[in-house]
């Protein structure tokens, strides 16, 4: 016999389907805005940030956590743009097509293939594609830091090189980040605003499908401080001091191995 909705159900599959409807409405509006150019690609890119992040945020909210993954990689790649032309065009478009399959898919797609549509993705716009070799590095790297101004040093210091960087400011996103995505690298402030960084470590070590990840801590202690005393092996540290270059280019060439 057929169960009759309760209030509750009726309300969140509406509620659900609004989110279904402003996310493929927003995607269309999107791919509009891609095509503007000249005085209103100022407003056009302010247009296309806020409709990136808004999908982020209904992904995680709506159980659909691959979308919000993906729509925080675009978010990360629109800091790079500052002005609308073919090539960047032609990267929105590819966001636009593959989050819409993923909003359109009735469950979760595996890890691998959310791991290869994510090295698909663009993460940073280059004026030409002369020098592509430059950003040909098969290496995801993700950071967990609350403070803006220290994502933004390190994205200047390690873009050049070609590494796909991906920035959370929320820890309890980058372990879902980590769980789905499987990054290559994961670094974490030891100080964060709502959890450890080392415990955020202990907590992706503690689990059967992120334990094998490669992960660091990025902080101004040095080894031997109490913060880091549960720090488990393995992980590598880096400093955020005179020898910071030096930590990272070392933990970058692990990645690698």
């Amino acid at each position: 016999m057929k169960q009759t909705e309760t209030r509750a159900e009726k309300i969140l599959k509406a509620l659900h389907q609004d989110f279904l409807d402003s996310t493929r409405e927003a995607l269309n509006c999107i791919e509009d805005q891609t095509l503007l150019r000249g005085s209103k690609v100022e407003s056009a890119l302010l247009e296309i940030n806020r409709m990136a992040h808004n999908i982020k945020g209904n992904g995680y909210t709506f159980n659909k956590p691959q979308l919000g993954i993906l729509a925080h990689r675009m978010e990360d790649y629109l800091r790079s743009l500052s002005d609308l032309d073919d090539f960047a065009e032609g990267d929105l478009l590819l966001y636009v097509n593959i989050l819409r399959n993923v909003l359109e898919a009735t469950d979760s797609i595996p890890q691998d293939e959310l791991c290869r549509l994510m090295r698909k993705l663009p993460t940073k716009k280059t004026d030409s594609y002369e020098n592509v070799e430059a950003f040909d590095i098969d290496i995801d790297i993700a950071f967990v830091i609350s403070s803006g101004t220290l994502s933004r040093m390190i994205e200047r210091t390690l873009s050049v090189s070609g590494y796909r960087l991906i920035f959370f400011s929320s820890p309890w996103q980058a372990l879902q980040f980590a769980v789905c995505a499987s990054p290559d690298l994961l670094i974490t402030s030891v100080i964060m605003d709502e959890l450890n960084g080392v415990d955020l470590i202990l907590a992706l070590r503690a689990m059967k499908v992120t334990c094998k990840q490669r992960m660091a801590v990025l902080t101004s202690f040095e080894d031997d401080h109490k913060e880091l005393n549960t720090l488990p092996a393995g992980v590598s540290i880096v400093h955020f001091s005179d020898r910071f270059c030096d930590d990272v280019t070392k933990v970058l060439k692990s990645a690698v191995i």
